[in-house]
């Protein structure tokens, strides 16, 4: 064979392999890359402009200043200490690190590499680079969840005995107002504590929503007095280089929410407004009546047309960008640097929003300030005190009540406030001793009051037991204990009457009149 035939032999064969190779670089999913000692890339796999925006020409003549120039500062002399203990100590390089992509988000990689040295004694690093960041995501997630769940347990075990004692002392406190209403000084004592056991109690519903155990209370309120309630809060909450205001154009501004969710709109909005203003700026909280016809409505989501309340929240911040704007109130979507915030707060917001049939919008432009608008249903202004007393004397009643519950303190108070409306009252600590008292009372008794969650007997199994011996007596079910608990335990069955804790005299006077009808529970 002759020399030169033998040479485009071999020349075709080296042809086919380099061939190979680069099908095999191109095709696997992590990027190739060979540098020498001090980080300049002699080469690598043209995937690396999908991964990171940057053409491998680019890189090659950028070299070390463009790989560590984008890389995270935390994590900069972490990776350049591992790649020269690569060739110091033939160290394996593996590490993790965030850099920036030429479109400017930050994105994790992994990055790998064997130190290769040649017979003439030159040394460079043969390595392959993977986007781990859908990974990284997903482990925040998971970490959130798992604090959300921490906190959901914390929260679900403590809430049955915390709302127990805000039962009793918010109970005690409504008692005390009745022999008050002559002494004006004592009377705002007794309101500040009304007030603290109802915060205290919505304390508790902020942890339970934290971790989506939580029980709706809807109720009529005002939103310019939750506002002003929470104002001395939030000043504190977003420091005192932002000046805070408020401007209420729409006054009463009643609408119908869980108070405690709206109070957590609030927040949310307040610590998203102070983190666009680290050097300080003005933060706006504003109210007013607005209208939709239909038009209107389907414009802002399909909402019903109607009166509805507007609440404003407006900062001098940095403003928005258009493209964050799209994915703003998207689960554990944060504009922040990573690691500060899991971007769960907007998400809430947008949530509660429409659990309460209303819709959010956003105003933004970079270096221009921010404005939500969130725009909830408008109510009719709910019962005065005057009317909501008289709504109870309505609801009283001479019928026979048997509370069976393991609380004294609770107990106590809730005979208190039902012999107060009139009702004969039998009361027991367990459901051994509720039925021995129906064994031995001759009387009929119409309606069983119990606790559903007790040592021995639960609620559900002493009303079946009871039940039987007295089918035509009523049930309602007193609770502390979260939805997850109740569904978990099959404690209740369709159509029961259930009293959630902590209760007012209205309430228990509501749900006992409608149980004894066996009118619906609303």
């Amino acid at each position: 064979m002759s020399d030169a035939k033998q040479s485009n032999r071999v020349d075709e064969k080296v042809h086919i392999s380099d061939a190979q190779y680069r099908r095999l670089i191109e095709n696997i999913p992590e990027v190739a890359w060979t540098a020498d000692e001090q980080g300049n890339a002699l080469f690598i796999s043209e995937k690396i402009r999908t991964v990171f925006g940057y053409s491998s020409e680019e890189i090659l003549q950028q070299g070390a200043t463009l790989w560590f120039g984008r890389m995270h500062p935390d994590d900069r002399e972490l990776v350049q200490k591992a790649y020269a203990a690569l060739f110091s100590r033939g160290q394996a390089f593996d590490v993790e690190y965030r850099i920036q992509h030429r479109e400017g988000r930050w994105m994790w990689w992994r990055d790998r590499a064997a130190m290769i040295e040649e017979a003439q004694g030159k040394r460079y690093a043969d390595g392959l680079l993977s986007d781990i960041t859908e990974h990284k995501n997903m482990e925040i997630q998971l970490r959130q969840a798992q604090k959300m769940e921490a906190v959901g347990q914390l929260a679900g075990g403590i809430a049955h005995d915390f709302n127990n004692l805000l039962c009793v002392l918010q109970g005690h406190a409504e008692l005390a107002k009745d022999h008050a209403q002559r002494n004006p000084e004592l009377l705002q004592h007794l309101e500040i504590i009304e007030e603290t056991s109802r915060r205290a109690a919505s304390l508790i519903q902020r942890l339970l929503a934290f971790s989506s155990k939580q029980v709706l209370w809807i109720t009529v309120f005002d939103l310019n007095v939750i506002i002003a309630g929470i104002q001395k809060f939030l000043a504190r909450a977003i420091g005192e280089n932002i000046e805070l205001s408020t401007r209420f154009h729409a006054s009463p501004a009643f609408i119908k929410a869980d108070r405690a969710q709206v109070e957590q709109i609030l927040i949310n909005l307040a610590l998203n407004a102070r983190d666009t203003m680290p050097e300080g700026g003005k933060l706006v909280i504003e109210t007013c009546g607005v209208e939709f016809n239909e038009a209107d409505a389907q414009q802002y989501g399909n909402l019903v047309p109607g009166l509805y309340v507007l609440l404003s929240i407006s900062d001098t911040g940095r403003g928005i960008n258009p493209e964050t704007l799209e994915g703003i109130f998207d689960p554990f979507f944060t504009a922040r640097p990573w690691g500060q915030g899991a971007g769960l707060g907007l998400a809430t917001v947008y949530g509660i929003v429409k659990q309460s049939h209303g819709h959010i919008s956003v105003d933004s432009k970079p270096d221009r300030g921010t404005t939500f608008h969130v725009y909830l249903p408008a109510q009719a202004v709910p019962l005065e005190n005057g009317k909501e007393q008289a709504a109870i004397q309505i609801l009283q009643g001479k019928e026979s009540i048997l509370i069976v519950e393991d609380e004294p303190q609770l107990r106590t108070l809730t005979r208190t406030w039902l012999q107060g409306l009139g009702y004969s009252v039998l009361e027991a600590a367990s459901g051994s001793e509720a039925i021995k008292i129906v064994e031995a009372d001759q009387s009929e008794i119409h309606l069983l009051l119990t606790d559903l969650i007790m040592p021995g007997l639960s609620g559900r199994q002493l009303a079946e037991q009871i039940c039987l011996k007295c089918p035509s007596m009523n049930v309602v079910f007193m609770t502390g204990y979260t939805d997850d608990v109740v569904v978990q335990h099959k404690l209740l069955q369709s159509g029961s009457h259930l009293l959630r804790k902590p209760f007012t005299r209205a309430d228990l006077a509501r749900t006992v009149r409608a149980a004894i009808d066996k009118g619906q529970i609303h």
